[in-house]
């Protein structure tokens, strides 16, 4: 046996969405726990800095209920598409094949 694991192109979010919970910290990790309605992961979290548009900044995982957020203590660096974002904003983030995208931020 040549020891080469193959998956089909259907396996491959499956097969990343489990490495980078690994690599995040496990599987209880909120990045591998909480998902959208539309079934991909989603995180919450809080800017740790003032973001400008076009560029990446730090953001601080936030997870539990809606009404009972804590922070995880995981930091990701989340890149700013749609604009500026002022420290300690309420963001939701969204692992994509680069990195983490910021895809909502408080105003």
């Amino acid at each position: 046996m040549s020891g080469i694991v193959g998956f089909s192109e259907d396996d491959f979010p499956r097969v990343v969405r489990v490495i980078r919970a690994v690599e995040s910290g496990g599987m209880e990790h909120p990045f591998y726990q909480q998902q959208s309605a539309a079934g991909m992961e989603m995180l919450t979290g809080k800017s740790d800095s003032a973001i400008t548009k076009g560029n990446a900044g730090t953001i601080s995982v936030w997870d539990g209920t809606s009404t009972t957020l804590s922070d995880t203590t995981m930091d990701v660096t989340a890149y700013a598409r749609l604009g500026d974002i002022e420290s300690g904003k309420w963001v939701y983030i969204l692992p994509t094949s680069h990195g983490f995208e910021v895809i909502a931020a408080e105003c």
